[in-house]
């Protein structure tokens, strides 16, 4: 006997009605047959979750005012930085690697200052967000 798989197609058509259902019956009218949840989706975020500059700039503060909290976990601090920095691509707002990196090293408190000597050490070609969040992964084994 086989495992029991979802019916992909079933579960996509799932996903339309409940789309559909929850909009007003004008709206409804707007969608074909044949245009996918996905589609649907993403017209409804563009129509009624623009983006405006206001909400880059709150986001962008929020990112860097984050600071790591005493006796938070690393991992969790870093996961949170990386979806806010997600957020923000989502918005149009790139934040190459470098930039990143910059902001988490200012989100640390001064008992991490082994840690920002060790990536300062890396080379440029070394200094990577991976390799910053393993360094800092790894270091907080020597703060905790």
């Amino acid at each position: 006997a086989q495992p029991w798989t979802p019916d992909i197609h079933n579960l996509h058509r799932r996903a339309r009605t409940s789309l559909l259902m929850s909009m007003d019956s004008e709206l409804q009218m707007t969608y074909s047959s044949n245009t996918t949840a996905a589609q649907i989706w993403t017209d409804l975020r563009q129509v009624y979750h623009p983006v405006s500059i206001e909400s880059i700039c709150l986001k962008l503060s929020d990112f860097h005012c984050v600071r790591l909290k005493p006796g938070h976990r690393i991992g969790e601090h870093l996961t949170m930085m990386k979806s806010r920095r997600k957020e923000l691509a989502e918005r149009g707002y790139q934040i190459d690697d470098y930039h990143m990196i910059s902001v988490i090293i200012g989100s640390l408190n001064y008992e991490w200052k082994d840690a920002i000597s060790k990536i300062n050490q890396l080379s440029i070609a070394q200094r990577t967000v991976e390799n910053v969040f393993r360094l800092l992964t790894e270091e907080e084994t020597h703060i905790l």
